[in-house]
């Protein structure tokens, strides 16, 4: 069964309108990191309220939350639009029926993220992929187990944890794939921050020092995985093949 996490930071009415609809669906729980709220109405609808810990607080407070209640877990960012969440669900768990898939993803709307291999190829089905970006991505709980929980000292904003979690797959005999059946959107990025070019310095200064802390090999798969040659299907295939 997979259970369901919502993460907040300042789009409470959307945050609020996904629980409720995967709610219906699954076990689903919200965590908001530093948001400011409305009235006290709005905040009793968060499981987990934390201060600013960013993404990478929060993903470390949803696996602790589901470490032991479940196989795999379904993270959606707030900001994330989501047409039909049964479907999102029943996909996922036909993904994970397969034991080599340890990593899952809805495709995204063109302008939804910076990564091309996410956007949706109209191929009607799974493909392999690099890796899959961290705005909404179900993962066994025994490759998060092996990541979580990130020290927040080192990488709090939370670039490049998902270009990790695909290498933790690989070393575990498993890909990432990406369901071109199922769409989100999602508009928000780096560069709708108040004062990206800082807030985008930042997040490299953080990836760099964390994967400095990382083995050799997650230091050069990051590398690997920059060459845009293997952000697309075939290209993730012939690296995978490569590097196992």
């Amino acid at each position: 069964m997979i259970e369901v996490a919502v993460f907040n930071h300042n789009c409470n009415y959307n945050a609020i309108k996904l629980t409720k609809e995967f709610r219906k669906f699954a076990n689903t729980y919200l965590v908001d990191s530093g948001s400011r709220f409305e009235n006290e109405e709005e905040r009793s609808q968060f499981d987990s309220i934390l201060p600013n810990v960013f993404y990478c607080g929060m993903l470390n407070d949803i696996v602790k939350h589901y470490n032991s209640s479940t196989n795999t877990v379904l993270f959606i960012a707030s900001d994330v639009k989501v047409t039909n969440s049964k479907l999102i669900l029943e996909r996922a768990s036909k993904a994970f029926q397969d034991p080599k898939i340890g990593v899952y993803a809805p495709s995204v709307n063109k302008e939804g993220s910076n990564h091309p291999q996410m956007r949706n190829k109209k191929t009607n089905g799974f493909r392999d992929a690099l890796f899959v970006d961290g705005f909404c991505f179900a993962a066994r709980m025994e490759l998060l187990n092996k990541i979580f929980p990130i020290d927040l000292k080192l990488n709090k904003i939370g670039w490049g944890v998902d270009v990790y979690l695909a290498y933790i797959a690989l070393n575990s005999n498993m890909i990432c794939v990406v369901d071109d059946q199922v769409k989100v959107e999602h508009y928000v990025g780096p560069n709708n921050h108040p004062n990206p070019e800082k807030f985008i310095d930042e997040a490299k200064t953080q990836r760099y020092l964390w994967y400095k802390s990382l083995s050799k090999g997650a230091r050069n798969y990051n590398k690997m995985a920059s060459i845009e040659l293997f952000k697309n299907q075939i290209g993730a295939k012939f690296f995978q093949m490569l590097y196992r």
